[in-house]
């Protein structure tokens, strides 16, 4: 009985030490705060990766429609009469698109406006993780 009455009180002296250093530890600021919600977030990773993404497709939209270079050869090395190469026929073809009426820069443009809203959509949700982190550390220093 007294080496189980001795152990809760060796127990219970570690618990106080143990909340003695958390009460002792550096006060968290809110900056502090607000900057490690932030980078810890999936969700500022997931636009980073987007961002990155998006400025991809700005490039991909400036690039012009690629040209085509086929060939086809027919009647090589059949039977009877075109045996061999003798009666072989080979077609090449080039093809390309034109484009017209400003389709590039209209790509160009599209492709910057998503951008444009992915990056607004970047900061709300950051004022968003800011603004509630805000609430929580108010809730908890009062």
């Amino acid at each position: 009985m007294l080496f189980r009455s001795a152990a809760c009180f060796v127990a219970l002296l570690c618990g106080v030490s143990v909340a003695c250093r958390v009460i002792a530890a550096e006060p968290l600021l809110f900056e502090e705060a607000a900057r490690k919600t932030l980078a810890a977030n999936p969700d500022t990773q997931r636009f980073a990766l987007e961002l990155e993404a998006s400025r991809a497709r700005i490039d991909a939209a400036g690039l012009r429609p690629p040209t085509e270079i086929a060939a086809d050869l027919d009647n090589f090395a059949g039977t009877g009469d075109t045996r061999g190469i003798h009666s072989a026929e080979l077609t090449l073809s080039l093809n390309s698109v034109f484009e017209r009426g400003g389709k590039r820069s209209a790509r160009i443009a599209a492709a910057e406006r998503s951008l444009d809203l992915l990056t607004l959509e970047q900061r709300i949700t950051a004022l968003d993780l800011v603004a509630e982190t805000g609430r929580r550390f108010v809730a908890v220093a009062v």
